[in-house]
């Protein structure tokens, strides 16, 4: 129907005015591309070969990889060796990086000396309940993951407006 009246359009007339509103928009004028557009995308384009480019890449990768696993095997080290002090096998872990005056020795006596009490008072508990405990936080995170896996796409859609 056109604007305001109860006439039907024909398809012609649809069409008439389609073209006319875009063309009062300017879509229909074709637009000149920047003077500069091949200059613009070479500067964007890397200066070296793709093979090169490519191996560069996975060399970077490779090595952000190397140092990640490294310090997160460093991290876990002293992660595990305090935690193997803290449960009663007496290793001088906490004094491998010196002598707990300063710096990480320092800061790995600090954190030592304050995990001790909380896992002695952990531990005196039971460990039934800590076991317990475990198994239904394992369990209750599990049935979570479960439900947000099974929940409908449109549902968490609906929920968001």
């Amino acid at each position: 129907m056109g604007r305001r009246t109860s006439n039907l359009m024909t398809d012609e007339q649809a069409n008439d005015s389609l073209y006319q509103a875009l063309d009062q928009a300017g879509y229909l004028h074709p637009k000149t591309p920047p003077s500069d557009l091949v200059t613009r995308t070479l500067r964007h384009l890397p200066q070296v070969a793709p093979a090169t480019a490519q191996r560069t890449s996975k060399r970077r990768h490779t090595w952000r990889v190397v140092t990640t696993g490294a310090a997160i095997a460093v991290v876990l080290f002293v992660v595990f060796a305090g935690m193997w002090n803290t449960f009663g096998v007496h290793s001088p872990v906490v004094f491998t990086f010196g002598e707990g005056d300063s710096g990480i020795s320092r800061l790995l006596l600090t954190l030592h000396l304050m995990s001790k009490p909380l896992v002695r008072s952990l531990g005196s508990l039971a460990p039934s309940l800590l076991f317990i405990g475990t198994f239904i936080a394992i369990g209750s995170a599990w049935l979570w993951w479960f439900l947000i896996q099974r929940t409908p796409v449109y549902a968490i859609a609906e929920i968001r407006k």
